[in-house]
């Protein structure tokens, strides 16, 4: 099996991460303007994917994390046949999970359905998307297993072939059952989700068949099968509370966005309120495909470094994916914010309502950016505690300010997209207070935060211009938009350079760096 360097680590998995992210968006966007689907569609589907997001991250989540992390470390003792031994009795333990949590969901989805999620329509999408819970467990342990030895492809190409499949036959369900209840068209992506995982763990066992890892058989390997387990259960197990309690932040809008709504508003307008908030979260999770690279490749780095007792190397990588992560996230909440009716617009034509929800949405991006990066330096050091107490507390906080906000008649859904930024701020500040702490981080307020707030300030300020001029001399707004996106990025790169956010060597850090570098004459 081929290693990668952390760099080109991250450049595989930004790459994978992009295009899984653009497939997804590509699929959402036909599906939501096919006549009948709309934001009543995305309502009925995003309800019961949020349940199954939650049940998901109880049974798996913390997987591939785990394994990756107890992987590195018998790999870097040279220990292939006791990795290979925590990968085949993963397998078996959350095959075993998955399969017993499936049936348990499908038998309660009624009760889910009309009793938590106050959504009746709910129920059947719920019903089919479950069985693929089975799916993704085994992949998450192949992903795990491949990561924990620092190759990133077959996870990378998984995830596309699992989105690629996923929009095709989500797509493809969707169209054949046009005509029918936008209940009933749900249920046709939910099927195509289901599917997918399906084709996922498909390849990634052909992979693993291709490329098994050779090592001595005769190698001894005292750890026990319970003691693998519980290792596996130490790490995987905080993760996978935490992520509920993140994922519980998503199921919490879909329960209190539905019964608070309905306080001034019926069932089936409330539903579409809700298709709104699925169809916003499509747009801001998409450039978190690059801070996610960052997450997915610290792990294992970090925890190798560590077993290597090589912590300037730890320390650096954190540092460095930390501005990176700043430097992305920061424009994007920016350029978000004042193209959100644009891009909605050019997006979804047959359904555009959201804007000042994906205005306010945006303004949660650089916080999610910066927590999914710190925790991936949380995993990599085995501090996974500090993940599930700063999630808790920033679900309380949400699961409040919903209560309070939603019921408000002017206020509406709205008071989601305002509780999504406290309750991500809570979770990047304690986060990042924790990453600084155990790696002694230097991190200097003019560089990490200054200078890139400038730039994106600036950018935002020419994004603005470029698309009101456009409209006004041009009047064609998806021309207009599609101008002023390509404006943003270069006025950001330019900005960045004028004002020496990046040095050489930082630069030559990034993907690509060295050719960027070249070109720049640094």
């Amino acid at each position: 099996m081929k290693k990668q360097t952390f760099t080109n680590g991250v450049i595989t998995v930004i790459i994978s991460q992009v295009l899984v992210k653009i497939l997804g968006l590509v699929y959402k966007v036909i599906t939501t303007n096919l006549p009948g689907f709309g934001d009543a569609g995305n309502g009925y589907y995003g309800a019961a994917y949020k349940v199954y997001v939650v049940v998901l991250s109880l049974s798996i989540t913390g997987i591939s994390s785990a394994i990756a992390k107890l992987v590195s470390e018998k790999v870097a003792k040279g220990e292939e046949a006791a990795a290979h031994r925590i990968f085949k009795v993963a397998l078996k333990l959350f095959i075993t999970i998955g399969t017993i949590v499936t049936l348990i969901i499908v038998f309660a989805s009624g009760f889910i359905a009309d009793n938590i999620l106050s959504n009746s329509g709910a129920q059947w999408s719920l019903v089919v998307l479950t069985p693929s819970i089975i799916f993704i467990a085994i992949s998450a342990v192949f992903r795990g297993y491949f990561v924990g030895h620092s190759d990133m492809k077959p996870q990378n190409i998984s995830q596309i072939i699992e989105q690629v499949f996923n929009s095709l036959f989500s797509i493809l369900f969707v169209y054949i059952l046009m005509g029918k209840s936008s209940e009933i068209m749900a249920v046709g992506s939910a099927i195509g989700t289901t599917l997918s995982t399906i084709m996922n763990v498909v390849y990634l066992v052909l992979i693993y068949r291709k490329n098994k890892i050779k090592f001595d058989k005769t190698e001894i390997v005292n750890e026990r099968t319970k003691t693998i387990i519980k290792n596996i259960l130490r790490l995987s197990l905080p993760l996978a509370i935490g992520s509920v309690i993140l994922t519980i932040s998503g199921l919490i809008d879909a329960v209190t966005v539905m019964r608070c709504l309905q306080k001034f508003m019926t069932e089936d307008m409330a539903n579409i309120q809700l298709g709104i908030l699925t169809k916003i979260d499509m747009i801001t999770a998409f450039p978190l495909a690059v801070t996610i690279a960052f997450s997915i490749v610290l792990v294992p780095a970090i925890a190798s470094a560590v077993v290597l007792k090589d912590n300037a190397t730890a320390k650096l990588k954190a540092q460095f994916s930390i501005f990176a992560t700043i430097l992305i996230g920061l424009p994007s909440t920016i350029g978000i914010a004042i193209l959100a009716g644009p891009i909605l617009r050019l997006l979804f034509p047959n359904a555009p309502d959201g804007m000042l929800f994906l205005q306010i949405s945006a303004m949660a991006i650089v916080f999610s950016s910066i927590g999914q990066t710190t925790s991936g330096i949380l995993n990599g050091l085995g501090r996974v505690r500090y993940q599930m107490i700063a999630i808790l507390i920033a679900a309380i906080a949400k699961l409040v300010l919903n209560l309070i906000l939603i019921p408000v008649p002017w206020i509406g859904i709205n008071g989601a997209a305002i509780s999504s930024i406290i309750n991500q701020l809570i979770i990047a500040v304690i986060l990042l207070y924790q990453a600084k702490k155990h790696l002694k981080l230097e991190m200097n307020i003019k560089k990490f935060f200054i200078k890139p707030t400038l730039a994106s300030i600036a950018m935002g300020i020419a994004t603005f211009f470029t698309y009101t001029i456009l409209m006004r001399f041009v009047g064609i707004e998806p021309i207009a938009t599609l101008i002023a996106l390509v404006v943003a990025v270069a006025t950001y790169g330019v900005m960045c350079l004028f004002i020496k956010v990046l040095t050489k060597e930082e630069i030559e850090m990034l993907p690509f760096g060295k050719k960027i570098s070249r070109f720049v004459k640094l």
